[in-house]
């Protein structure tokens, strides 16, 4: 694998019919619909894909489905979390036989029941020995595996096949730099999350990627081509009016925003998630939901559904920035 993963990783939202089956026709319409806005990558069973609300059957044919939609036309990094290691193996060998680029993982966790670091490091040695392809280490808090910086480095420096990480904490963009610095070429690529809230900030401390919900593919593609172009005062005024939108989803909604919204935008037919509803999800929650999308403009986050998109977004593509940021 010589390719270097970087840019805008969306997580692939599972569609679901109204009664709870998985939905190929609005799946395959979502991955084209990514890839046409201009993605750099996707990221297929993640905890916000509902990976975990999958039976195993499930989640082998969604893993499947992907990439034989995506068929090579992007780069896909497939979750493999588990709290077996056998099983977590099994996962990745499987991703790795049917073409994606690279797997990730947290920790091995299960409620309560975690790893030390000790077990952490040999986890992740045992995984990265049974592929070829890349492993991602997925820092995350509700794995309840507290990695500091100089952890993740040593990750880095003495596994050859980890070579890149998904920071998901409020101090993403410092942490990001300080594995940077210490572990220098062993690290291939450094991605956020938080709804990719930080993803600027990331990018200014080293960060090449990064890994935000599904219903923005063009913002966050537009937003790197202008930071890789150096452009920081044009990716500021393209991106900043759609954070109060990712505050809201990582605060407020998370996947059910991104659902509601994609079914508006005619992408998915049914805006079903699995697992418990959360109570604060009520209408007036969804209405304020689809009002910031109003307000920035629905038509800039992706390509329209209702065009014929024969080619993706090329890297010269210009977007517009919203009223708002004018």
């Amino acid at each position: 694998m010589t390719t270097i993963l970087r840019g805008n990783y969306p997580v692939l939202a599972t569609a679901w019919t109204d009664d709870g089956r998985f939905d190929s026709t609005s799946q395959a319409r979502l991955i084209d619909w990514l890839i046409d806005s201009g993605v750099h990558g996707l990221v297929v069973a993640a905890n916000a894909s509902e990976g975990h609300a999958q039976s195993d059957a499930e989640r082998a044919q969604i893993v499947k489905f992907a990439l034989e939609r995506v068929a090579g036309r992007v780069p896909v990094i497939v979750t493999v979390t588990h709290f077996a290691l056998e099983v977590a193996v099994e996962k990745a060998r499987q991703a790795e036989a049917l073409g994606a680029a690279g797997v990730m993982s947290m920790p091995q966790f299960f409620g309560n029941w975690g790893s030390d670091l000790p077990a952490t490091h040999a986890y992740y040695r045992a995984l990265a020995g049974r592929v070829k392809i890349p492993v991602m280490v997925q820092d995350h808090p509700v794995s309840g595996v507290a990695m500091s910086a100089d952890f993740l480095t040593r990750l880095a420096a003495g596994i050859e096949n980890v070579s890149y990480f998904k920071l998901e904490f409020t101090q993403s963009p410092f942490k990001m730099a300080r594995v940077l610095a210490q572990a220098g070429r062993g690290v291939k690529g450094m991605f956020g999350g938080e709804s990719g809230i930080y993803f600027i900030e990331e990018y200014e401390r080293g960060g090449r990627g990064t890994m935000p919900a599904c219903y923005l593919p063009r913002v966050f593609s537009e937003t790197f081509r202008l930071l890789e172009a150096g452009d920081l005062d044009g990716a500021h005024r393209l991106f900043d009016p759609y954070v109060p939108l990712l505050n809201f989803e990582l605060r407020m909604a998370n996947r059910n925003l991104w659902k509601c919204i994609l079914k508006q935008l005619g992408v998915i037919a049914s805006d079903r998630v699995r697992g418990p509803l959360p109570a604060y999800w009520d209408a007036e929650t969804q209405r304020q939901c689809l009002d910031h999308v109003r307000r920035l403009d629905p038509a800039t986050f992706g390509v329209p559904m209702k065009a014929k998109v024969k080619n993706k977004l090329t890297r010269k593509t210009r977007m517009t920035a919203p009223a708002a940021a004018k």
